[in-house]
C-alpha cells in the first residue's frame, strides 16, 4: 500500500483596512493595509472606525497515511517493440494534447512528486517509496461513467513503479486506478477513505513497448482497459462505482525517481463539462517565466495558508480554492503562504475571480513582503481597472492605475513581475500595467490580497498558484 503525504506547516497571514473605492472612470486611492494579527488604523484620507483583528484559527490535523504493503515480485518479459498509434475514437468531448500550459492541468512541486507541463506532453515524476501521486484536470468536471484514452510512457525509472489512467475521482483519499507497469503486469486499485486495495494484479497481460495507448472504460462497476489495441484490464464488481473525475496517475514502489509522460488525453464523459478559460491564451513555455521555486493547486493544505473566519474578513480551503472573504467595507487582507519564505525576485502567476459579492472592489498578487508595512500590490478589480500599490513603513500609495485595462471575464490568469525593481501585471497573457519602485527590495516573500472599497460581503477565489525564479 503506498502513501500520499501531505506535508503541513502553520499557517501565516496578514489582514489589513483598505481607505479607497474604484470606479471605472477616475483613479482610486488603494485600501490601507492591516496587520494579519492586528488591525492598523487606516490612513489619513478615510477614517473608518478601527477594529480588532480576527482571531487565528487552529491550522488543520494532518491525516496519518496508510502503510506501504509489499508489491508482487517483478516478471521478466519479452523486448520490447516499437509503439503503434490506435485509432482515433470518434465522439469525445473534451481533450487535451498538453501543448498548451495553459489548458487547466495541475502543475505542482513537493518532497514526493513532481508534475506539470513539458514539451508538449504532461509529466509525473515520483521521488519517493510507495507513492502514489493521481492528476486530474481542473476544467472537465465530469461526474460519472466515463470512456477515455490516453497516449503514455516511462522516460525514468525501473519496472517497480506504475502508471496509467484515473476514474472515479472524489478527491485524494477516494479514487480508482489502472496500471500497467513496464513489466507487462497490470494493476486495478481502489483508494476508498484513504486505504489502498489491490481489486486485480496480473503479471504478463501485454508486450512491453516503449510507448503505450491506453483506452479506459469506467461504467457502471465495469472496468476495463485496452492497452496497445490489446485488452489487459476486464474487471466487473456491482459495488463498484464510477461517479467521479478521470485523469492520470504514476506510483511507485521503491525509491524513485520515476518519470512518467502523457499525451494526447480524449474523454467523454456524463456530466457537468466546463469550459476552460484560459485555452485561447498564449502559450509561453514555462522557462520563459524562470524555474517553478513553489506551487500550490489547493488540492490540499500543504501550502499552510492561514484559515480563519473573523468579524471583517476570512480565508479558508473550499472547492480546490483558496478564498479570501472581506466582510467589511474600507477593508483589506493579505495571506501569504507558509510553507514557501520568498528570499527575492520573483514571476508569480494565479488563477483568480471574483466568487460573489460587489465588483468594487480589488485583488491580486503580493511581491516583496518585508512585514506589515513594506510590500507590493498588482492587483484588478472586476470593473476592468488595474493598479500598482506600495506600502512602504504603513503608508499605502496607488503609484499607477489604469481604467479599463482588460476585458471582463469570469475567471483571470493573472501573472505577476517583480524583478529588479520592476513591477508588471498581465492578465489573461496580455501585459496590462507596469511600473518601477525603487522601494521593491531583493527580499521579501509572495502571497494574495483581497479588498473592498464601499460595499462589504466579497469573496474572491485563488487556484494554481505557482512561484518563478527569474
Amino acid at each position: 500500500m503506498r502513501n500520499r503525504l501531505l506535508s503541513l506547516i502553520l499557517i501565516f497571514a496578514a489582514l489589513s483596512l483598505v481607505a479607497t473605492a474604484c470606479a471605472p472612470q477616475q483613479e482610486a486611492p488603494a485600501p490601507t493595509a492591516s496587520n494579519q494579527l492586528a488591525t492598523v488604523a487606516p490612513s489619513a484620507t478615510v477614517a473608518p472606525t478601527e477594529t480588532a483583528a480576527p482571531t487565528a484559527t487552529t491550522a488543520p490535523t494532518e491525516t496519518p497515511a496508510p502503510t506501504a504493503t509489499t508489491q508482487p515480485t517483478n516478471t521478466a518479459s519479452p523486448v520490447s517493440p516499437t509503439f503503434t498509434p490506435q485509432p482515433e475514437t470518434a465522439g469525445y468531448t473534451y481533450s487535451d494534447d498538453f501543448s498548451d500550459v495553459y489548458s487547466g492541468w495541475p502543475i505542482g512541486v513537493n518532497d514526493n512528486s513532481a508534475f506539470g507541463y513539458e514539451e508538449g506532453a504532461y509529466f509525473i515524476e515520483i521521488k519517493s517509496e510507495s507513492f502514489v501521486e493521481p492528476v486530474v484536470a481542473k476544467d472537465y468536471l465530469g461526474t460519472g461513467d466515463a470512456v477515455f484514452e490516453v497516449d503514455a510512457w516511462k522516460g525514468a525509472g525501473s519496472d517497480a513503479g506504475d502508471f496509467g489512467v484515473v476514474c472515479d475521482f472524489q478527491d485524494f483519499d477516494n479514487y480508482i486506478t489502472m496500471g500497467i507497469r513496464t513489466d507487462g503486469s497490470i494493476s486495478l486499485y481502489q483508494m476508498k477513505d484513504g486505504e489502498e486495495s489491490t481489486l486485480l494484479y496480473q503479471e504478463r497481460r501485454f508486450t512491453p513497448a516503449d510507448k503505450y495507448h491506453l483506452i479506459a472504460n469506467c461504467q457502471k462497476g465495469h472496468f476495463t482497459l485496452d492497452v496497445n489495441g490489446k485488452v489487459a484490464i476486464d474487471l466487473e464488481d456491482p459495488i463498484l462505482t464510477s461517479d467521479g473525475r478521470v485523469g492520470i496517475y504514476g506510483g511507485s514502489f521503491e525509491e524513485g525517481p520515476f518519470m512518467y509522460y502523457f499525451d494526447n488525453f480524449k474523454a467523454e464523459q456524463t456530466g457537468k463539462v466546463t469550459t476552460d478559460p484560459f485555452s485561447d491564451l498564449p502559450t509561453a513555455p514555462l522557462a520563459e517565466l524562470g524555474a517553478v521555486v513553489f506551487s500550490d493547486d489547493f488540492s490540499t493544505t500543504a501550502g499552510d495558508w492561514y484559515v480563519f473566519d473573523g468579524d471583517d474578513s476570512g480565508s479558508a480551503y473550499e472547492d480546490g480554492y483558496y478564498t479570501i472573504s472581506i466582510k467589511t467595507p474600507m477593508y483589506a487582507q493579505w495571506n501569504l503562504p507558509n510553507a514557501f519564505e520568498g528570499t527575492g525576485d520573483a514571476v508569480i502567476e494565479v488563477d483568480a475571480r471574483l466568487v460573489s459579492g460587489s465588483t468594487l472592489g480589488d485583488f491580486g498578487i503580493m511581491c516583496g513582503y518585508i512585514d506589515n508595512d513594506n510590500f507590493h500590490v498588482l492587483g484588478i478589480a472586476s470593473d476592468g481597472y488595474a493598479e500598482l500599490i506600495r506600502w512602504v513603513d504603513g503608508d499605502d500609495d496607488i503609484f499607477a492605475s489604469e481604467q479599463n485595462a482588460f476585458e471582463l471575464a469570469e475567471e483571470y490568469h493573472l501573472v505577476a513581475s517583480c524583478v529588479d525593481g520592476n513591477l508588471s501585471l498581465s492578465v489573461n497573457g496580455v501585459e496590462i500595467i507596469s511600473a518601477s519602485s525603487e522601494f521593491l527590495g531583493n527580499d521579501g516573500s509572495v502571497g494574495l490580497y483581497g479588498g473592498t472599497f464601499d460595499e462589504g460581503n466579497t469573496v474572491y477565489g485563488f487556484d494554481n498558484f505557482i512561484v518563478h525564479e527569474p
